[in-house]
């Protein structure tokens, strides 16, 4: 997903569920691939995300909310302290 987190081979609305398992944390643009969840899920379809570290659902809440440039910052070790 890191190599082409858009324009995959599936139609839209195509797929009943999408189960993510302990990848969400390792994605470069999650937000990019979240579109395209969101793109090839049927309606009422279900999004199946689970996590390898307990905290870091919290954390990708925080950095999704804090927008690009923050999380840019993050990982260059700003904002620490």
């Amino acid at each position: 997903m890191n190599g082409q987190p858009t324009g995959w081979a599936l139609g839209d609305a195509s797929v009943d569920a999408v189960l993510c398992v302990a990848g969400m944390q390792y994605m470069q643009q999650p937000e990019a691939v979240l579109g395209e969840v969101a793109r090839v899920l049927r309606p009422g379809g279900v999004l199946i995300v689970a996590f390898s570290n307990r905290m870091f659902y919290e954390k990708a809440s925080r950095q999704t909310a804090m927008g690009s440039a923050a999380r840019t910052a993050c990982r260059a070790g700003a904002g620490q302290g």
